[in-house]
């Protein structure tokens, strides 16, 4: 046979013979990691009826009082005398459901749980962002108005200048704990060079989307979207809090998954089941800066 005959002729076909190496569910990206619920006094304490409570203001509502410290003069004259209001205040509940009317033969044949199970994997990461998404909505309602950024330095960034901003505005109420610029702000504190960093402010920042500020105050960034709601639309800005000013609750394990037979049709109902519960016992320890 000439070597050209022998290249003309055609490969067997495999019949199935062949088969590709099955690696099953493929890699597609890291597993979100909740960024905003781990800021805020995170627990369990949630109920149908939820939280209530109240707030005590000196003063009253249309003219509140900062302290009482006037004198007394003493000698018997009339002391003085000191009026409060209250404010009632009580939690919100979200709910989360997800549920699929699946065939009985993917739980009873090899082959379709693995399918099932990788499909509500998906389910369960989606109520992390979900439940993520109430804990921010929570940070930026109890940072209400925004503040004008002060007139910083030309030689310190704009991020700079709002993070130190808002950790002196409510230092005197509550400990600083953590500090979300836009996306725009984020990136400006990461490039920005040593010669445009406070002297006296210590500050470590990451490629990871996170960093701190003075050691103790976690700073992450957030969609410009959501600054952009609380209408700063360009610019660098920063929502400054406290742990203890937004409570955060869920049950212990979540979320819940819940199967139901559904015996007449030959399938399984399967669901998915969540509640996320916040609660701003105190918004003052909240503050946002923004153009």
């Amino acid at each position: 046979m000439s070597l050209k005959n022998w290249r003309a002729r055609a490969m067997p076909t495999d019949g199935g013979v062949i088969q590709p190496d099955w690696l099953g569910k493929l890699f597609q990206g890291k597993r979100y990691q909740r960024k905003y619920w781990s800021l805020l006094a995170a627990g369990t304490q949630i109920s149908l009826g939820g939280k209530k409570g109240y707030t005590l203001t000196r003063g009253t509502s249309v003219a509140p009082v900062a302290h009482y410290t006037e004198d007394w003069p003493g000698n018997k004259t009339d002391i003085k005398s000191g009026t409060g209001f209250t404010a009632a205040i009580s939690s919100t509940l979200a709910r989360y459901a997800y549920g699929n009317d699946i065939a009985r033969e993917f739980f009873d044949l090899p082959g379709g749980m693995e399918l099932i199970e990788a499909f509500f994997e998906l389910l369960r990461e989606d109520y992390l962002v979900w439940s993520d998404g109430k804990a921010l909505a929570a940070i930026v309602s109890a940072a209400g108005t925004k503040l004008a950024p002060d007139a910083y330095p030309a030689d310190i960034s704009d991020a700079h200048g709002v993070i130190a901003q808002g950790m002196v505005e409510i230092t005197d109420l509550v400990n600083p704990s953590f500090s979300i610029l836009n996306k725009t702000g984020f990136k400006e504190l990461l490039y920005s060079p040593k010669d445009k960093v406070p002297e006296y402010i210590s500050y470590g920042v990451g490629t990871i989307g996170e960093g701190t500020a003075e050691g103790k105050v976690t700073v992450r960034w957030a969609p410009d979207a959501i600054f952009t709601a609380a209408g700063i639309t360009t610019g660098t800005a920063a929502i400054t809090g406290g742990r203890e000013a937004v409570e955060v609750d869920e049950l212990g394990e979540v979320p819940l998954t819940i199967d139901a037979l559904e015996i007449a049709k030959g399938g399984v109902d399967r669901a998915i089941h969540g509640y996320a519960q916040t609660f701003i016992p105190f918004d003052d320890g909240v503050v946002l800066v923004g153009a």
